[in-house]
Formats: C-alpha cells, sequence, structure tokens
C-alpha cells in the first residue's frame, strides 16, 4: 500500500515537472504580446492582465472556502467530544 502511494506521487511529480515546461514557454508569449500592445496604445494588455489577477484569485478563493468548512468541522467536533 505505501510502495503503491509512493509510485503515484512520484507519477504526479513527474507529470507535472513534464507539463511544466510547455506553461513557461508561453509566458514569453504573453509577455511579448502585452508589451507590444501597451507600446502601441492597445488597451489589451490591461485587459490580459485583469484576466491573469481574476484566474489567480480562484484558488485562494477556493482554498479559504476549504479551510473555513474544515475548522467549522473541527470545531464542531471538538465541541462534540467535550460536551459528553
Amino acid at each position: 500500500m505505501k510502495r503503491t502511494s509512493l509510485l503515484i506521487a512520484a507519477a504526479v511529480v513527474l507529470i507535472v515537472i513534464a507539463s511544466s515546461v510547455d506553461v513557461a514557454a508561453q509566458c514569453a508569449m504573453c509577455k511579448a504580446t502585452v508589451t507590444e500592445n501597451v507600446i502601441s496604445g492597445k488597451g489589451k494588455g490591461q485587459g490580459l492582465n485583469s484576466g491573469i489577477l481574476y484566474l489567480m484569485a480562484f484558488p485562494y478563493i477556493i482554498a479559504s472556502v476549504i479551510g473555513y468548512f474544515w475548522y467549522r468541522a473541527y470545531k464542531k467536533k471538538q465541541h462534540t467530544t467535550l460536551s459528553k
């Protein structure tokens, strides 16, 4: 069981590392596009920056919601344990 979990974790890490190469290649493209649009006076750069901030906020929101429910369940469990 422990060996299987270790193999699965190693496979996930390898997949993430292998796929990050493609992701890093896109950053240079986006930067060049935004720089060109800002220099030429087009407003697409601001829209792209807003989109990045929008996408960046969701993991934090999801983690906060999960953390809140986890904390609430922990407190509820602790309260019922103390009352017995």
